[in-house]
């Protein structure tokens, strides 16, 4: 059903009363299409969020793969189609309203109903079929004859369906009507047109397999019966993979490449796209395995990765951090080594930072190595950037073996090049160091450099920013460390801003929070 109108809600419990409606967003990712169609059961699903074919597409074809057909709504899809051929044609169209009474005698007057406003009340106003009986008096067929289809069945749309199916079958194609309820509901109930419905599927299904398996191409319309067969070949596979391609479903093609032909090898190479996709797909699964074969995959030039730097990080970090936390150790360094291969790059975002630092904490020897070497064998590094983010993650790495000696100096090496980074970076460089210095109860140099951490936050607006907020309760404890007069008002300052940034169950708050609370004397 294509529902279009309000209170879909509303008029499904007056329809069904106590059937559940399982709602189901399209934009989820394709997976979860798949695994919410399996748990509707016995339910209706309704899918929002409908905005085009592709979205369209997908939703069609997570039914075909959980083998669903029918007690599905779409609820006001925005696709502009054509009905003959859009993936919308096998909906009902079902109007959220009735036909107002005025336009409907209007247009049955106009097509020739003897008693417009009658037959108007005959069809219960029921848009679909309305639109049909004028079809019908317009194609020749009698208005006593409509009159009497409809008086004689208690579903007056599905009888004059039927009618037009006796009387003038070309009709409902000429008209596009063959996806109007009545017209559905009479075919529904005819237990012949059901079955040669359902030879035909087979019939169709025999020559689809044979010319896929021919030609190695399917149409859109081609996957959803390929699905629902159950048994899909490699080169079936291959087909459908291209044919999601054809409509940016890159997430479809993925999720069918990890389990298709993507293992038999004849499928062209995954893009870059289904690459990332297939390893978050292997990562949500716990399946390292999958994930390094779909990053490997990755080729690590500018055609493949292009403008998409961030996007791969994010990606080959979370496959690393799942190496290192299985134990893998020498994949999880391979691609550590892909992170920090900098030679094509411009920049590196604080984000990009941040995922090598947490590299840093899970494995710290095997970070120190290999940077280590790599500011042996590129010593005169042309980007200072560069040069900035190897001496701030191997201060991490020295940091977390307890070596804070030698980290404090690579921190003091990557703040000499502040001129050449963001101010973001430099704050937060600048309230690690602090924060390193203070544990060692070096307080008196903690506070000046907090205190810069603070200016140059607030100088660039982002005071009341995570990192600002970061330095400012940095600011607060070494202050009330050395006894300043000013310690209370600071805290409590740094108190406000830690609520307003952060949630209350949010780590980094329940750490600090009560250190802030004993200095202004809450902590009771």
């Amino acid at each position: 059903m294509r529902w279009r109108g309000p209170e879909l809600d509303a008029s499904f419990e007056a329809a069904f009363p106590g059937r559940p409606l399982v709602r189901v967003r399209a934009d989820l990712p394709y997976d979860a299409l798949v695994e919410a169609t399996k748990g509707a059961g016995r339910g209706w699903l309704a899918w929002s969020e409908i905005y085009s074919e592709r979205d369209l597409y997908r939703v069609r074809w997570a039914m075909a793969e959980a083998g669903r057909r029918g007690r599905v709504v779409l609820d006001a899809p925005r696709v502009v189609h054509d009905e003959l051929r859009s993936p919308v044609k096998d909906y009902w169209l079902v109007h959220g309203q009735l036909m107002n009474l005025h336009y409907a005698r209007e247009v049955l007057g106009a097509a020739g109903a003897r008693a417009p406003g009658r037959l108007a009340a005959l069809l219960d106003l029921e848009p679909e079929a309305i639109r049909l009986a004028v079809a019908l008096l317009k194609a020749g067929v009698s208005s006593a004859s409509v009159e009497e289809a409809a008086r004689e069945s208690s579903d007056p749309g599905a009888a004059v369906a039927r009618l037009a199916w006796r009387s003038a079958s070309s009709l409902v194609l000429e008209e596009r009507l063959e996806v109007a309820p009545p017209a559905r509901r009479a075919l529904a109930m005819d237990r012949g047109a059901r079955k040669r419905h359902a030879s035909e599927r087979a019939a169709t299904l025999a020559r689809l397999r044979e010319r896929v398996s021919t030609t190695l191409d399917a149409t859109m319309e081609d996957v959803e019966p390929l699905l629902r067969a159950g048994t899909v070949s490699a080169q079936a596979w291959d087909a459908m993979i291209a044919a999601a391609r054809n409509v940016q479903a890159h997430d479809v093609a993925a999720y069918w490449s990890t389990r298709g032909s993507g293992s038999t090898g004849s499928v062209a190479r995954r893009t870059f796209f289904e690459c990332i996709l297939a390893a978050q797909y292997a990562l949500a699964d716990r399946d390292v395995d999958a994930a390094l074969r779909a990053v490997d995959e990755i080729r690590e030039d500018d055609t493949l990765i292009g403008g998409n730097d961030e996007y791969y990080d994010r990606v080959v970090f979370r496959v690393a951090r799942a190496a290192l936390a299985a134990g893998r150790a020498g994949e999880g360094e391979r691609l550590f080594e892909r992170l920090v291969n900098w030679d094509k790059r411009q920049s590196m975002t604080s984000e990009q930072l941040e995922w090598l630092l947490q590299l840093a904490e899970l494995d710290a020897v095997m970070v120190e190595r290999r940077l280590r070497e790599r500011m042996r064998t590129h010593a005169l590094e042309e980007a200072l950037w560069k040069q900035f983010v190897a001496h701030r993650v191997l201060a991490e790495a020295l940091a977390v073996q307890g070596r804070f000696a030698e980290a404090e100096d690579q921190l003091r090496q990557a703040l000499a090049l502040e001129a050449h980074v963001s101010p973001q970076l430099i704050v937060q460089m600048l309230t690690g160091l602090a924060d390193m210095l203070a544990e060692q109860g070096r307080h008196a140099e903690a506070e000046p450099l907090a205190t810069k951490a603070l200016e140059i936050a607030r100088l660039h607006g982002s005071s009341a920013s995570c990192d600002g907020v970061l330095a400012l309760c940095r600011l607060a404890e070494s202050r009330a460390a050395l006894g300043r007069p000013d310690a209370r008002e600071t805290a409590q300052q740094a108190l406000d801003a830690l609520r307003a940034e952060f949630e209350e169950q949010d780590p980094v708050r329940r750490g600090t929070e009560p250190h802030l609370l004993r200095i202004v004397g809450l902590d009771a």
